[in-house]
């Protein structure tokens, strides 16, 4: 019997779990996975880890794209305007930023 994985909401079964793992080795992004899968990125990354599969590093962003997120930041910058002027394309990644170095964030 095929071995199944659930918490809650979708079974997925260990064919599938294999399956998520050989389209990321093969390059497939999360996002991809995740809609052909019908799953949650989460989910992916959650079966990756579980399957001790090597993970890929994203974009990494520099220290000194840090220092002028928080410069702008400081300064009263908008979010888009720190994106763009930063090239750092999502603004979680903005806010990540922000509150790693205990930053008071604005209202908005």
């Amino acid at each position: 019997m095929e071995k199944v994985s659930k918490k809650r909401g979708k079974i997925i079964t260990d064919r599938e779990e294999l399956l998520v793992c050989q389209q990321y080795k093969d390059g497939w992004t999360l996002r991809k996975i995740a809609t052909y899968a019908n799953i949650s990125q989460t989910t992916v990354m959650a079966i990756l880890r579980r399957r001790e599969v090597p993970l890929r590093n994203g974009k990494q962003i520099t220290e000194e794209q840090e220092k002028q997120v928080i410069d702008l930041y400081l300064s009263g910058g908008k979010i888009k305007e720190i994106m763009s002027k930063t090239g750092v394309k999502s603004e979680q990644t903005i806010y990540r930023i922000i509150n790693n170095t205990g930053i008071d964030k604005r209202r908005r």
